[in-house]
């Protein structure tokens, strides 16, 4: 088994020892914080900080010191949680947040491939992996965000659901219901696989795990914040951020986030993928969760599109077994993405407006 995980292990490990120079040489070269339309300003930057800008800010604080203010509730618990664990390794909280999410990263690097494989084989997995990696917005699989969580766990449960174990699958899969509520939608290729394998109730009860395990953080809201919507009202006071479609999202391109008129550009690439799914009926699984994830942020996530399609990893299953037949533009496809992730990764390392 560790042999045939071994093209996912080294394309991590590669690919994440090139992020994280990346982060380091950068900080180290030119030390400055963006500031938007103000300039920069000097600052003291270390590889962490490099690799811990925004929400990973916001993720080490709650691990740190827990759920004290109601807007922190938009943000699940499963990352907060597992870096507070890893606290105990006398990490700092920021620390933390990185690793945690880079060992998820880990686990979901093999469990994509692996979902690939049993689908469409070994060649088709290799370049839908490849080109997974390489989306310029795949590094944020390599910072302390949210979404390795939410990729781990739904590509984990749908490996084993395709190898027939669905209890276990349903299993895995809680965990990265706690992680974001886009999320949730991979219960949907769940449900689907155990359709097309006509499993027995029993089996299907399974189902039932994961969504009690969701209604877990609702229950939690309920309890500390009297209300089980606080995490969902949470959102609404992050003002037009919060709730914006691509459209609009390019509208608002001149209010310090140009990045609005450069994601959807991108996204184009995930949702040729997402479109793909539809045309093999053996991809139906991963179309019954991708599509409405997908259609999801481009209706109210165009202020993180560039993560959000990176975690729609479905989608790159197509483009895989497409490029996987033109082996002359492999390479250049590879080197053209990676070149626009390098980028990427060293405007998030200075706290550009790259979220």
């Amino acid at each position: 088994m560790l042999a045939r995980l071994r093209y996912p292990l080294l394309l991590w490990l590669f690919t994440h020892a090139a992020l994280v120079a990346i982060a380091g040489v950068t900080v180290f070269l030119w030390p400055h914080l963006y500031l938007g339309d103000h300039g920069s300003i000097p600052a003291k930057l270390g590889l962490v900080d490099g690799l811990c800008a925004w929400d990973c800010r916001e993720y080490a604080e709650m691990a740190d010191k827990g759920y004290v203010n109601t807007i922190d509730t938009n943000f699940w618990p499963m990352l907060p949680l597992c870096a507070r664990a890893l606290m105990f390794l006398h990490l700092s909280s920021f620390a933390a947040v990185v690793v945690a999410a880079n060992l998820a990263s880990l686990v979901a690097y093999v469990s994509v491939y692996r979902v690939f494989e049993i689908l469409d084989g070994e060649a088709a997995a290799r370049c839908g992996l490849a080109l997974f990696a390489a989306y310029p917005f795949a590094f944020f699989f390599a910072v302390g965000y949210t979404e390795p969580l939410m990729v781990a766990a739904g590509a984990g449960g749908m490996w084993l659901a395709l190898s027939g174990r669905h209890v276990w699958a349903a299993l895995a899969f809680s965990g990265g219901v706690l992680a974001r509520v886009p999320a949730t939608f991979a219960w949907l290729g769940l449900a689907a696989v155990q359709l097309r394998d006509r499993t027995r109730w029993r089996t299907r009860a399974a189902l039932v795990i994961p969504v009690a395990v969701g209604l877990s953080w609702p229950l939690y809201n309920w309890i500390h914040f009297h209300d089980p919507l606080t995490w969902f009202h949470a959102r609404k006071m992050w003002g037009w951020h919060g709730t914006l479609g691509i459209v609009a999202g390019m509208q608002h391109w001149r209010d310090g986030a140009r990045m609005l008129l450069v994601y959807p550009a991108f996204a184009l690439i995930p949702a040729a993928g997402v479109l793909g799914l539809l045309t093999r009926r053996r991809w139906w699984p991963l179309a019954a969760f991708a599509v409405p994830t997908f259609a999801l942020f481009c209706v109210m996530g165009a202020y993180g599109l560039g993560r959000y399609t990176a975690s729609v990893w479905p989608a790159f299953l197509p483009l895989g077994v497409w490029l996987a037949r033109r082996p002359s533009l492999q390479t250049p496809t590879f080197v053209a993405l990676a070149l626009f992730q390098g980028l990427s990764m060293h405007l998030f390392a200075h706290a550009y407006e790259l979220q």
